[in-house]
């Protein structure tokens, strides 16, 4: 990718509803198996998506400095978490002195023991490259799913929450997850309305 975007101060997280999220550009496809070579499980690009994140761990990390974004898809399975170690290396080589980033997923299952300990590591060595990471951890609805889309030109990640609709308010937002983080470098913002510090303090205090 080449620098020809501009600096961004502050991230846009925009939860959408479908008909949004479907007019919106896609860019390169995410998959969650393991390092495909037709539909790799992390994505270097300046846009790119994800669908039907459920129990597995979705985001990615970009940088306004040198103007490079990746994103991933890491399936639940015991295989991603020996791996991941080389999943977070490549992307510091995808995206280098990352100052912002997401992370979205896991699910309490049955069948799925693996999914919020995965989480919950892909959190902690995200944040030991950059403690700017937003997260929307453990979805609570037993049907719940989530997508996202990523432009780096914008700087802007376009998420779809759907359970038996799409979500559409703050409170339904927040029945969804069980732990929202909205980091200082980042602006959310649910149906086209702003939701400020003031309006949701426990969006934007770490847990």
């Amino acid at each position: 990718m080449t620098n020809t975007y501009p600096v961004s101060f502050k991230s846009r997280i925009n939860i959408v509803t479908n008909k949004v999220f479907a007019e919106l550009p896609a860019g390169r496809y995410i998959d969650f198996l393991m390092e495909s070579p037709i539909r790799p499980n992390i994505i270097a690009s300046d846009k790119f998506y994800t669908l039907r994140i459920r129990t597995c761990t979705g985001g990615g990390l970009k940088s306004s400095r040198s103007n490079e974004a990746a994103g991933f898809h890491f399936w639940d399975e015991k295989l991603n978490a020996k791996n991941l170690q080389s999943f977070i290396n490549q992307l510091k080589d995808y995206v280098k002195n990352s100052d912002g980033g997401l992370l979205i997923g896991s699910k309490k299952i049955t069948g799925s023991p693996n999914s919020v300990p995965l989480f919950k590591l892909v959190k902690k060595e995200l944040t030991k490259i950059c403690p700017n990471i937003s997260y929307f951890q453990t979805i609570k609805k037993p049907y719940g799913e989530a997508d996202f889309k990523y432009s780096l030109p914008d700087d802007t990640w376009n998420i779809r929450l759907t359970d038996t609709d799409t979500v559409r308010t703050i409170n339904k937002l927040q029945e969804f997850f069980e732990k929202i983080y909205i980091a200082p470098t980042d602006r959310l913002f649910v149906n086209g309305k702003e939701i400020t510090k003031q309006e949701a303090p426990q969006f934007f205090k770490k847990r």
